[in-house]
């Protein structure tokens, strides 16, 4: 990256980027029929309502709750409900502005963390500049419009794996709390594996299981619901052939039809997690670039990931930036334009799959160019030093 770039030095001129992020974003926060002047968000409502129905003493899991004229079920683990607690205790428009401030502060941090790496002079600045740019990302947008904490979890895990170069004692622990919030994220455990960070390895699941357990003290029958009976019940997500769920599962659910892809999705993802490991192999001397191929296992291979969660595009871009100017320009394009959106009714022309499922397509095509041609996303050759 330039380090010649030069940024006004003056603290006012930061005002700029917060006004500019506002006019970008504002439309998904504020909203001057709604109560309190805020806009509304579906699933911080669902998080409030679920945290709500804990105080309570209510079977979380076995409630839907109203929200926007429809019914939607609490679907994260015990722990989650925990810390959406305090969400219960104020008005939802005011949790609402929590969450999407809290967000766009950890898109900001994330955004540092990257610069950071590509060696940015001014990193923190610079990333306040950028945040009205990163704003336009299509997964961004809708993490704020429906008020999720796909940003929170982001933040959580670049921390560990890019902050001081994922040297200190602490790292993991982030990463592993993240895990217990969403299980996805527990994917990342291959990061640091790949990486030789077995230290770090061993923190993240000692933190996941540390994490898991406190809460299953504090809510023994639902941690014993929600592992043995809600975790496998996938249903509750949401239909696996709409549009935006940008998945391996997602795109077969399309071509061929749930219940073919329901055979198929076993096949399909043991091909790709071959496919991934190679690829995080290849690019392991590059933090970066190895963060950005696990988190394509993590969207990939879930049974549902809705193009909220694909907010590792802000990883992804800045990971390919390194060796290919043109191809990270490309990535951000894409998540900026969204192209799944420009489609109609389903079922689709074989040109429709192509564009509705651009998300997939893409990502496995750049797992492809990790195999292929690691120096596309900045790896050199050589192993990672070893960490303990």
């Amino acid at each position: 990256m330039n380090s010649t770039l030069r940024l006004p030095r003056s603290p006012v001129w930061l005002v700029v980027p917060v006004l500019l992020t506002a006019l970008v974003l504002g439309a998904w926060i504020v909203d001057r029929d709604s109560p309190m002047g805020l806009q509304y968000h579906i699933d911080t409502d669902v998080y409030r309502e679920g945290a709500a129905a804990l105080l309570a003493g209510q079977p979380i899991y076995d409630l839907e709750y109203h929200v926007f004229g429809i019914n939607l079920p609490f679907t994260y683990p015990p722990l989650a409900a925990l810390v959406f607690t305090p969400f219960a205790l104020v008005p939802l428009p005011i949790a609402g502005l929590i969450l999407s401030l809290v967000s766009l502060v950890c898109l900001w941090w994330t955004a540092t963390l990257v610069l950071s790496h590509l060696g940015a002079d001014r990193p923190r600045v610079l990333a306040l500049w950028l945040l009205p740019l990163l704003g336009l990302l299509e997964p961004v947008r809708e993490t704020v419009a429906f008020g999720q904490i796909n940003l929170v979890l982001l933040a959580m895990v670049a921390t560990d794996a890019l902050y001081r170069s994922g040297q200190r004692l602490s790292t993991g622990v982030l990463a592993g709390i993240a895990a217990s919030l969403k299980l996805t994220p527990a994917v990342f455990v291959v990061y640091f594996l790949v990486r030789r960070q077995y230290r770090a390895a061993a923190v993240m699941v000692g933190s996941a299981v540390v994490s898991t357990l406190l809460a299953a003290a504090l809510t023994p029958r639902l941690s014993w619901q929600y592992f043995t009976d809600t975790l496998a019940n996938t249903s509750r997500i949401g239909d696996p052939d709409y549009l935006t769920n940008q998945s391996v599962f997602g795109l077969l659910a399309r071509v061929t039809g749930p219940a073919a892809a329901d055979r198929l999705w076993p096949v399909a993802v043991l091909a790709l997690l071959a496919l991934a490991l190679c690829a995080a192999w290849r690019v392991r001397t590059n933090a970066l670039s190895t963060l950005a191929v696990v988190s394509l296992i993590a969207l990939l291979a879930s049974p549902v990931s809705w193009s909220h969660h694909w907010v590792w595009v802000v990883v992804l871009a800045a990971a390919c930036w390194q060796g290919s100017r043109w191809l990270g320009a490309a990535v951000f394009a894409a998540g900026v334009i969204a192209p799944h959106w420009l489609m109609g009714e389903q079922p689709w022309s074989w040109w429709e799959q192509l564009l509705g499922n651009a998300y997939v397509l893409g990502g496995v095509a750049l797992l492809v160019l990790a195999v292929a041609a690691p120096g596309r996303w900045g790896a050199a050759s050589g192993a990672p030093e070893r960490t303990r």
